[in-house]
């Protein structure tokens, strides 16, 4: 078992489509710059070229079973589900290696030019999600100490059917200190600004100088993010890692019913519908397109849920599932 183990982890590392795919990487590498924006870059080509590379392994592994390999499987004293398993885990093991030494080569060669911010705390907004023209709001928040560089967000947008834009005047004062800032609102924009170190009341004034009435979601809540020296690294790898080993399982699975190629699209197929049902948070893949956004803004991203692993976990055992049942013997399989 451990052997078979190893030989789908050394295929899987000197697989010839995933080292030209890094290989197109490591040139990336060498022409981007540094910052938020060329970290995002960066990580979403890693994803783009190499998780592509898998899944299309997994969905050509009944075809490289059909064409011979099976009759060696076969003379094994080991079960096909086992065999399958084996096969599963080994080529996940290399995604993961080569996915932790690709976001290690982001962070070493993008990173450093500034520190993610972290989230620190949450303050729901007024019932009243409506800022009249010409009009203001004051309200005590029950914030957390503060410290120099911490930013409060808050997310505003003009109102259905009103002026396509307004003007906004956001205050905040705390132990004698002050911070102001204004800007225009159109589409749903998220407004910064510096907190006043300290602890006790924080203060913050809304003053809508426009001529369109402003909103704020429905639930919306004002947002408290802190500098921070943590790496994003570690949520990216935990969440294209579940993405990739739920879409190889799927891939492995439907390889043994069909032609590598249809297997191929019908794996990627359950990401476009899992966003159609909501992007749910036990849905692998989902979440990858915003967690790349709120690295390029500059934030750290939250660890993977419990939900992300139950749902990855799951998506395996059904990709695990239906290539045992497609794998009706070694000489015929389909």
């Amino acid at each position: 078992m451990k052997a078979l183990f190893g030989l789908s982890l050394r295929r899987g590392l000197r697989d010839r489509p995933t080292l030209a795919a890094l290989a197109l990487f490591g040139l990336l590498l060498l022409l981007r710059g540094r910052g938020d924006l060329a970290r995002q870059e960066l990580y979403t080509a890693l994803w783009l070229l190499l998780l592509p590379c898998t899944i299309l392994r997994g969905a050509a592994k009944g075809e490289s079973w059909r064409s011979g390999e099976g009759d060696w499987l076969g003379s094994r004293p080991i079960g096909r589900l086992p065999v399958i398993a084996l096969t599963f885990a080994g080529t996940a093991t290399a995604l993961a290696l080569w996915l932790a030494a690709g976001s290690a080569a982001i962070e070493l060669c993008a990173g450093g030019a500034s520190r993610p911010s972290l989230r620190i705390g949450s303050l729901p907004l007024p019932a009243a999600r409506r800022l009249e023209p010409n009009r203001g709001l004051r309200l005590q928040l029950d914030a957390p100490p503060t410290q120099e560089d911490d930013l409060l967000r808050l997310r505003l947008r003009p109102t259905l059917g009103g002026a396509p834009m307004s003007r906004v005047r956001l205050t905040l004062a705390r132990g004698g200190e002050g911070r102001e800032s204004e800007t225009t609102v159109t589409t749903g924009r998220w407004i910064e600004l510096p907190t006043p170190p300290g602890d006790g009341a924080l203060w913050l004034e809304l003053d809508n100088l426009g001529e369109g009435a402003l909103a704020w979601p429905d639930g919306g809540a004002i947002e408290l993010w802190r500098k921070t020296s943590r790496s994003a690294a570690p949520a990216l790898w935990s969440r294209a890692l579940a993405a990739g080993s739920a879409l190889l399982a799927l891939a492995l699975g439907a390889g043994l019913w069909m032609r590598p190629g249809p297997a191929f699209g019908a794996a990627l197929a359950s990401l476009p519908l899992g966003i159609e049902l909501g992007s749910p948070s036990w849905w692998p893949g989902c979440d990858l397109a915003g967690t790349l956004t709120i690295v390029g803004e500059g934030r750290l991203p939250s660890p993977a849920a419990a939900t992300l692993l139950a749902g990855t976990l799951a998506w395996v055992a059904a990709g695990l599932v239906t290539a045992r049942l497609g794998l009706r013997s070694w000489r015929h399989v389909t």
